[in-house]
């Protein structure tokens, strides 16, 4: 449980990033789409407040269709706000994923040995197997932990 923490932890600059860019992109696009909608009969854009809804709906790529912009630059903000929401989120998750892992590896017993620890094993321990076997999942590699995961222990 504390590992779970520590990993959140180490997120929290990561996840505010994030919110703040949500945050703008939200604010942005609904000030843009309440003034393009706001001279259309009939809108449901009448705030910036209630344009946000649109926004947020739009942005997080939910799009629940309360509220649908009527004019052709309206709709056109509409693309790029879906856009602009899947780049912002598509570009932050790498980092902190990135960051999540390091920190899981670091704080996980299972890894906690030195790094690049030599793996050996005795030649008659290793069967001789032939591709087509490999390939059709017949033979297992041998048991233990892959360098580089110890490679990417160092990196963090």
């Amino acid at each position: 449980s504390s590992g779970i923490n520590a990993e959140y932890g180490a997120s929290v600059a990561e996840l505010l990033s994030l919110a703040l860019f949500i945050l703008i992109d939200i604010i942005v696009f609904a000030s843009a789409l309440y003034y393009c909608e706001m001279d259309v009969d009939g809108t449901k854009f009448d705030s910036i407040l209630s344009a946000c809804w649109w926004a947020v709906v739009t942005v997080t790529t939910l799009g629940y269709g309360d509220m649908i912009p009527q004019t052709t630059l309206g709709k056109v903000l509409g693309t790029l706000c879906v856009f602009s929401g899947i780049l912002v989120i598509a570009f932050q998750m790498p980092i902190m994923v990135a960051k999540f892992t390091c920190t899981f590896m670091q704080n996980t017993s299972e890894y906690s040995g030195p790094a690049n620890e030599e793996v050996s094993y005795d030649s008659d321990e290793i069967e001789e197997v032939d591709e087509e076997t490999m390939i059709m999942g017949g033979a297992h590699p041998p048991l233990g932990i892959p360098d580089s995961i110890h490679e990417d222990r160092e990196k963090c």
